[in-house]
């Protein structure tokens, strides 16, 4: 699938990305107070995700309830979110094969089948149920992280206002500070091993604290794990390992 997870891919709705930040800023700024997450970091990953995959702009509110709810833990209405989000992307996927169009859903459709079907429907399907649940989530978690840490640290705020171009940096330090998603899934060990004076048995479950870890984390050699540095450099973290096998 690597051939359509182009970097220009995205690149190419930055321009997009920007004006509908500004869109959702303008719309509460106007108002002089908002809430952030219902006015902007929930609503602004949904529309991005859905502007890259090709989803109608009327079906963003559906994708993003069932999302929110599929998230959560096991019960009828996760049960039944994850249910329709699965039922609609299929037809999505169904309706972007008879009708290709310039979007993320149907280039990989145009690669799945000229690689001699080597993706399955089932795997097509799954690849699009993660893009929109996991992406829309994490990202949400992780504007809203932010702008709490930015809140209670203003000196950073002023920081990075006099700094712009170290925001990409600053970033990677969010990600450390305050990680997006809380632990990485359960996994197994395969093999006896000790971990900080614990004993882990071939079997035993897993689970990574990934926020401590960002935390625990060599981060310079003052030592400060704890202190939010927006232009910290390198600000090393796990946030995205929540893919990546435990040893």
């Amino acid at each position: 699938m690597s051939g359509a997870f182009t970097p220009g891919a995205v690149e190419s709705l930055a321009p997009r990305i920007e004006e509908l930040a500004h869109r959702y800023v303008d719309a509460f700024a106007s108002a002089g107070e908002a809430d952030l997450v219902t006015a902007y970091t929930g609503p602004l990953p949904m529309a991005v995700i859905c502007e890259l995959l090709g989803v109608p702009a009327e079906r963003r509110d559906d994708l993003r309830s069932w999302t929110r709810a599929a998230m959560n833990n096991p019960s009828d209405r996760q049960r039944a979110s994850l249910l329709a989000l699965n039922t609609y992307l299929r037809g999505l996927l169904e309706e972007k094969r008879r009708c290709p169009q310039d979007d993320l859903l149907s280039r990989l459709i145009v690669m799945r089948d000229e690689d001699d079907g080597r993706l399955s429907d089932t795997e097509l399907l799954g690849t699009a149920v993660i893009l929109v649940a996991a992406g829309h989530e994490t990202t949400v978690n992780l504007l809203g992280n932010a702008l709490v840490a930015l809140l209670e640290h203003p000196e950073q705020a002023r920081a990075l206002r006099l700094s712009p171009e170290r925001i990409p940096g600053a970033v990677e330090e969010f990600l450390r500070y305050d990680a997006p998603v809380e632990s990485s899934p359960t996994r197994f060990a395969t093999e006896c091993f000790t971990l900080g004076g614990a004993v882990v048995e071939a079997g035993d479950t897993v689970t990574v604290a990934l926020t401590s870890a960002g935390r625990d984390a060599p981060v310079e050699a003052d030592g400060a794990p704890n202190r939010l540095d927006v232009l910290r450099d390198p600000a090393r973290h796990v946030s995205f390992a929540t893919a990546s096998t435990t040893a």
